[in-house]
């Protein structure tokens, strides 16, 4: 009896049009998402006869919630690649990088985040001359207890470090990188990055982090390196927020002119050493080089990714003026 072979129709590559339409996708599908369970959740309060006006103040809705949004994002990428017949693997994720690599990955993830932390603090700044209305939220579930930090790390440091890669520096990057430069992508979806988080408080930090983060995806071949380094980032970020609650003390400086000159002195720097580790440890070699198509204009449905990205950022803008 003849064994029968079975064919893998599947491409093991993602292109343009597929970063924009799962760019789409990801913008879309998450505020989706949370105004159907928001509204469920006032519908639950309505019946149990609890108010609906403040509905963080219900573990039962707020830890769900906390989880949806990263969720969302992880159901986009399967669904997405099993409609669009790309195989999983094509995201390149490799966790075998070695550990010189996975120290290297660690070590940026906390010089991204004390490097600029400073710097974002004068946006932050700049923002307020402005009027624009800032938010000093870390996580919308409690931070006053070890159990809590736990989850939080679970909730905003390890899914997001999964999640978001697999999307902007999975299916985003790979993508772009077959129609431009490995810089022109690397740069091109590190704004997409920024432009996802919709708010102009994020908007530089998550665009330099987005920038690193695609940076080692590109030089080291997989994504396990940008989880890594993602992780690492949130990781610090929940911990501060954690010490700070319990303890009240805080690695914030009062502003002044060497507050200034501190802040732009540590970016500085920051981009050297990143720029060191890409001279001698990388050697401007790529493991994994992208198959380049001749055609170097974004997509039809990169455009109009864009076009929404903007546009959402533009409404979210206004609505916090008006707030």
């Amino acid at each position: 009896m003849e064994k029968q072979i079975q064919i893998d129709f599947r491409r093991n590559f993602y292109t343009n049009d597929d970063s924009g339409k799962i760019y789409i996708i990801s913008l879309l599908a998450p505020f989706l998402v949370m105004f159907l369970f928001s509204m469920l959740g006032v519908s639950i309060a309505n019946a149990a006869g609890l108010s609906s006006e403040n509905m963080q103040e219900y573990l039962w809705f707020t830890i769900p919630y906390a989880f949806a949004g990263q969720l969302t994002f992880l159901a986009t990428f399967f669904i997405y690649n099993k409609v669009a017949k790309v195989k999983n693997s094509a995201v390149g994720l490799n966790f075998k990088i070695g550990w010189k690599r996975t120290l290297i990955a660690i070590a940026v993830g906390i010089i991204a985040l004390f490097g600029i932390q400073y710097f974002i603090s004068l946006c932050d700044m700049a923002l307020i001359s402005v009027g624009y209305p800032m938010d000093t939220t870390v996580s919308i579930l409690p931070l006053d207890n070890f159990g809590w930090y736990i989850l939080n790390l679970l909730v905003l440091a390890l899914l997001p470090a999964i999640c978001e890669e697999l999307i902007f520096r999975g299916v985003v990057l790979k993508g772009l990188r077959r129609n431009f430069s490995d810089v022109t992508a690397v740069l091109l979806s590190a704004m997409m990055f920024c432009l996802m988080h919709g708010n102009l408080q994020q908007f530089a930090y998550t665009f330099l982090l987005g920038v690193i983060l695609g940076w080692i995806a590109t030089r080291t071949g997989s994504i396990f390196s940008s989880m890594i380094v993602h992780f690492v980032n949130n990781f610090i970020v929940i911990t501060m927020a954690f010490i700070e609650q319990m303890t009240s003390w805080s690695m914030s400086i009062e502003f002044s002119w060497w507050f200034v000159l501190l802040a732009l002195l540590l970016l500085c720097v920051t981009g050297v050493i990143i720029f060191l580790i890409d001279m001698f440890f990388f050697k401007h070699k790529n493991d994994v080089e992208e198959v380049k198509e001749r055609e170097k204009r974004p997509s039809l449905f990169l455009i109009i990714s864009w076009a929404v990205a903007v546009v959402l950022l533009v409404l979210s803008t206004i609505m916090n003026f008006m707030s």
